[in-house]
């Protein structure tokens, strides 16, 4: 049989377009023979069906989802050998939220639209391995959600404030996430990373005031000069910070009304590694202070930090 396979598939130029999954390591090895440029990869649902006698004949091994572990796939990987998952044809969308997780090379099933859509999420990703302690700088939870490409909750959460361990970030459509263990990930806007994260940790909840020579700043809806306006926070007025975001050498604080640079601020109480100043006395009695109401016209003029 495998002989007449061949005679078709180098008949019609099919050799770039074919590979080969089988239970038989026999046919296997006669189509290693009749058609060595074609991949081959040996279907296995036992572990006790792996062993290195068997790569010498295949590509590589095509393996039940209930016999996959991160660890399988990078020894597999370590020796050569591609890694294909199967499930009986009968994946459920809980299924691939963990499947995309798995470092795999590809999926045998009956729903290739639902494969190509992650494929092609994990192909735009860009994955950068940061093993550490980070810190969440917020006074909220933050969502723990089963994969960072198409996020879906799993009803847990990292507590506000909690310092927790991360392997990874991963950067996609869905935005950035890290990786806290295997199918756990949370978004990593108000993720610091140590040893960074201790003294971003001190700003939450701290009392602040608006400090700049304008009239006031502008507060953001993320954390980008870019995002828009929310909102103005007047100069001198109060706030409470309630999250942080690092990005780069910039530090952008979280409050009711949005997103703001810290360097906008000043604080309470100060924290030396910031190299902020604390807040200074209200404005002398000699000095005029300006008051305006939300719809004042004077809020339109070109004098906005």
């Amino acid at each position: 049989m495998e002989q007449k396979i061949a005679d078709l598939v180098n008949q019609y130029g099919m050799q770039k377009r074919v590979m080969f999954h089988s239970f038989s390591l026999s046919s296997l090895k006669r189509l290693q023979k009749v058609l060595p440029e074609c991949p081959r990869l040996f279907i296995v649902g036992s572990l006790k069906r792996i062993n290195y006698s068997v790569f010498q004949y295949v590509n590589g091994v095509d393996i039940s989802t209930d016999l996959l572990t991160p660890q399988l796939v990078s020894s597999l990987h370590a020796v050569n050998q591609k890694v294909y998952a199967w499930d009986e044809m009968t994946e459920t969308p809980a299924k691939w939220q963990w499947l995309a997780n798995l470092n795999i090379d590809g999926v045998v099933t009956n729903y290739p639209a639902i494969a190509h859509q992650y494929a092609e999420l994990k192909a735009d990703a860009v994955t950068v391995h940061k093993e550490g302690l980070a810190t969440n700088v917020s006074s909220a939870a933050l969502p723990i959600v089963r994969n960072p490409y198409t996020p879906t909750p799993t009803g847990k959460t990292v507590p506000a404030r909690a310092a927790f361990e991360v392997t990874k970030a991963v950067e996609g459509k869905a935005g950035t996430y890290y990786q806290i263990s295997q199918n756990q990930f949370v978004p990593a806007l108000t993720v610091a990373l140590a040893p960074q994260a201790g003294t971003l940790n001190q700003l939450i909840g701290q009392r602040a005031w608006i400090h700049t020579k304008r009239l006031a700043v502008a507060v953001h809806p993320s954390p980008n000069a870019e995002s828009g306006r929310s909102t103005l926070a007047l100069n001198n007025s109060p706030i409470t910070i309630d999250a942080v975001h690092q990005a780069g050498n910039t530090t952008w604080i979280h409050i009711a009304a949005g997103w703001l640079k810290l360097s906008q601020c000043l604080l309470r109480s100060p924290i030396s590694s910031l190299q902020l100043s604390p807040h200074t006395p209200p404005l002398p009695a000699t000095a005029v202070a300006l008051r305006l109401t939300p719809k004042s016209d004077l809020l339109n003029l070109p004098i906005l930090g």
